[in-house]
């Protein structure tokens, strides 16, 4: 892509663009004129390229989205450079001066973060060019259909020393969200040699951590930052690896302010092959690349290693015509559909699904273009280059391809009507390009396909006795929840083979290369009372109506609790392994009285009680067993809670469920249910919805309701009878499992109703993760794999950005959590374990 030019003419808008609600494609123009931009491009495009002020101003009043790119560099190029001769202090001098800068407040990042800008563009203020947003730029739609700017940073290579190219993007974009803030949509539009050069060859480690010198020179990179922090548990291991952390994913995973460094990219993907018989393609001697389809990473693309990673992919125009190309003589490997219309692979939420490159220096003449003449934006499969999971090919979910996936593969070969897993590329045809997919994948495959966002395990069965049936219980739990910070073991009263209970901690701890937290969960249900020893029979309601029970029921449950679990660590103390539990978590304290303050004549704080016997009191509690070594409190909830409940004097970790939920939906709900493409899945939107939006809604979300515990109208209805079934479960019509796409939709939209997305509570230093239930119900239903699990994770984040462009109301612009920094927990995975394959 060329030089900006920065003298670019006000465009005349004289002409009333319609607005549309749905973009589906961009168009990133290399020549950013009046000229051409006063003819008829298709409504809902999104525009990219050198604007000025004045040009986005006016684009966006005729509600069009906008996307900036600047020049970088002294060159004014779109290469960001790390040494600079051009620039007086150029980043390579701004991240290696005597003193660190101070970047312990907002404002002293934002001052860094101009300087950064600076440096990187090779201008004195980066916000009065034409390239790059402004402030006064709308970074957030206003309401559906209405403009809006985004930041669509062109990056070029080549890449000469990949270290500094690294830190010089990472430096750049971390600026950017830095100043631009959460509301402005940062999605660069990369190269493909950044897409194609591997983790291993960026050498991400040495570029966060900074190099000491040895073999290369001695160079800060972007230490500066502490980018590492921002990242999971999991990442962070991934990174000390140094082989599987690419760079585009780890601005995704990296966060300033909370919010990722890049919301996605538009990949630009435009590669063609010369012509040996020029006669049989006379279009500029050029063919089609057969391993670099229009609308498809490159065949040599790695796969990122953020499966969440939102893209869409550029193609060419002209300067290559890629999309009018034909394939070379014989096709591409006998591929029927090497032919335009072509499908533009695309995964999560952005503004557009699919762009076109133009290099010309006017449009005019092609103003008739249409380009869903030429592409057609399709979801992407989840195997191959840049997709997610390699192992696709294992049809059969052994993780093995093998013999049995080659037997799946061809059972279903030939033209689909609807997709299915053996359509590897996604092309709704099971032919030779599928066969050479899971061709190269044939062996062992990488048992695992799971995301760091499983935070927290509770369980509700104890765990396997040493041997066999450990060693699996470990290795589940590890593909499961790969980037794990605690894991709660469930306790049953009666029970005292300890040691069992050390093995398995003993195991966990040596599985993960950081090991997690470990939690005592008590079995404290009504019925447990006798068992531990307090009772005959189930507990008794407590004859003043202030708990659960009475105080010297759930006293002795407490108590008797409290001594299995420092049996097991007093077994623990013993060996050399370093584990211990540190967390005492209850379940809803279904027994236990951990009321923090009560009227007439339920005064008593017992909570505060509990959390001194916890911490190693003796006398808080007469009679109950203090905690030795001390433990910190947690409790599964039913719900977020409020202030009083967390802090100091409260749960030092609150677990709410976030399952069996209902709300009404909003006022303005037509943008959710109505639209062209429905924010609801149109198997529930267009079977329950009525199409008149002038209606006061009535209408309930709920996400499950298999006990019909909500008045109809509801949704999700799939069938004319208004009946909802569990949307969990819900089996689409063709499907092999659950849809984790309609259960991330109606999750997602009541999660922006509840806390913490809703309004924050002060949570005085107490941690909160948001948990789903691994019930039978949920995700420990049949047909929840590990696959499904990740993608009704990837989907839930998802929705939330598109949810906050349909109703930016949902997300209260002070007060409310960014979904991004939501932690998750699982609780009862046991059933979850079941459905885990390891062999």
């Amino acid at each position: 892509m060329r030089k900006p030019a920065w003298m670019c003419a006000t465009i005349a808008l004289s002409m009333a663009w319609p607005a549309h609600a749905q973009q589906r494609f961009a168009y990133f123009l290399d020549h950013f004129t009046d000229a051409n931009l006063s003819v008829e491009i298709p409504p809902g495009t999104v525009l990219i390229g050198w604007s000025n002020q004045a040009q986005r101003s006016g684009l966006v009043a005729m509600g069009r989205v906008t996307g900036c790119s600047t020049g970088l560099g002294s060159p004014g190029a779109s290469k960001v450079l790390w040494h600079d001769s051009g620039v007086p202090h150029d980043l390579h001098s701004l991240f290696n001066t005597a003193a660190p800068p101070d970047l312990s407040t907002p404002a002293n990042r934002q001052t860094f973060a101009r300087a950064v800008l600076k440096a990187a563009c090779g201008i004195v203020d980066p916000e009065n060019t034409g390239g790059f947003p402004s402030p006064s730029d709308p970074g957030v739609p206003p309401a559906p259909g209405m403009g809006y700017v985004l930041w669509a940073q062109d990056i070029e290579g080549p890449i000469n020393v990949p270290e500094e190219t690294a830190a010089a993007i990472l430096a750049l974009f971390w600026a950017g969200r830095e100043v631009l803030g959460p509301s402005m949509q940062i999605i660069p539009v990369p190269a493909s040699i950044i897409q194609k050069t591997t983790a291993l060859a960026w050498d991400l480690k040495t570029v966060v951590e900074g190099s000491t010198g040895g073999g290369s020179p001695a160079d800060n990179y972007v230490k500066f930052l502490n980018l590492g922090a921002t990242l999971s548990a999991a990442n962070k291991t991934a990174l000390a690896a140094n082989d599987s952390i690419d760079l585009l994913s780890l601005l995704h995973l990296c966060t300033a302010e909370g919010h990722p460094l890049i919301d996605g990219i538009l990949a630009q993907q435009y590669s063609v092959t010369p012509c040996l018989d020029c006669s049989a393609c006379p279009t500029d001697c050029e063919s089609i690349n057969c391993d670099a389809l229009p609308g498809r990473f490159s065949s040599d693309t790695p796969v990122f290693h953020d499966t969440t990673l939102p893209y869409a992919i550029l193609s060419a125009h002209d300067n290559p015509h890629q999309l009018f190309l034909a394939p070379p003589a014989g096709g591409c490997d006998g591929i029927p559909s090497a032919g335009s219309p072509w499908k533009s692979f695309y995964r999560g939420s952005m503004p557009f699904q699919a762009g076109v490159y133009w290099n010309q220096e006017t449009i005019v003449a092609q103003s008739g273009f249409d380009p869903t003449h030429y592409l057609t934006p399709t979801p992407a499969p989840s195997g191959g280059p840049g997709g997610g999971s390699s192992c696709a090919a294992d049809l059969t979910h052994d993780h093995h391809v093998d013999a049995r996936d080659l037997a799946e593969l061809l059972a279903n070969w030939g033209h689909l009507s609807t997709p299915a897993p053996a359509d590897l590329d996604g092309d709704l045809d099971v032919g030779p390009l599928d066969l050479s997919i899971l061709l190269a994948h044939w062996g062992a495959c990488p048992v695992g396909t799971a995301l760091p966002w499983i935070s927290v395990l509770i369980a509700e069965d104890p765990p396997p006795g040493p041997g066999d049936a450990l060693a699996a219980y470990v290795q589940k739990i590890q593909l499961l929840a790969p980037g794990l910070e605690q894991i709660h073991l469930r306790y049953k009263p009666g029970v005292t083979s300890y040691q069992s209970y050390a093995a398995a901690i003993m195991a966990l701890r040596a599985a993960y290369t950081t090991p997690p937290v470990f939690g005592f969960h008590p079995d404290n249900s009504h019925g447990s009372c006798s068992d531990w020893g307090c009772t005959t029979g189930d507990c008794p309601p407590d004859p003043l109506n202030c708990g659960p029970t009475a105080p010297s029921n759930w006293q002795c449950v407490l108590s008797k609790s409290i001594e299995a679990m420092n049996a097991i660590n007093a077994i623990l103390d013993r060996t050399t392994s370093g584990a211990r539990l540190t967390i005492f978590s209850l379940e809803q304290s279904s027994v236990e009285d951990v009321s923090t303050s009560g009227t007439h004549p339920c005064e008593t704080n017992w909570l505060a009680q509990i959390k001194a016997v916890l911490g190693g009191s003796s006398t808080a509690l007469p009679g109950v067993t203090a905690a030795s070594p001390p433990v910190k409190f947690g409790n599964v909830l039913p719900s977020y809670g409020g202030p009083e409940i967390y802090g100091a004097g409260g749960y030092d970790f609150g677990y709410p469920q976030y399952y069996n939920l209902g709300k009404r939906l909003i006022a303005d709900w037509c943008s959710l249910v109505n639209a062209g493409s429905p924010y609801f899945p149109a198997v529930s939107a267009s079977d329950c919805l009525s199409s008149k939006c002038d209606a006061i809604p009535s209408w309930m979300v709920v996400d499950v309701d298999s006990n019909n515990a909500y008045q109809v109208p509801k949704i999700p209805c799939f069938d004319p009878l208004h009946h909802a079934p569990n949307v969990y479960t819900y089996v689409e019509p063709g499907g092999s499992g659950p849809s984790p796409v309609v259960a991330a939709a109606y999750v997602s939209f009541l999660l922006t109703q509840y806390q913490p997305i809703s309004g924050t509570v002060d949570l005085g230093g107490s941690q909160v993760f948001l948990t789903f239930s691994g019930e039978p119900e949920f995700l420990g239903a049949p047909g929840w794999t590990l696959d499904n699990i990740n993608a009704f994770h990837a989907n839930l984040m998802n929705n939330f950005t598109t949810l906050k462009q349909l109703q930016p109301g949902l997300f209260p612009a002070s007060g409310g959590a960014d979904p991004t920094t939501l932690k998750f927990a699982i609780w009862n995975f046991d059933e979850i374990l079941q459905s885990i394959p390891l062999n």
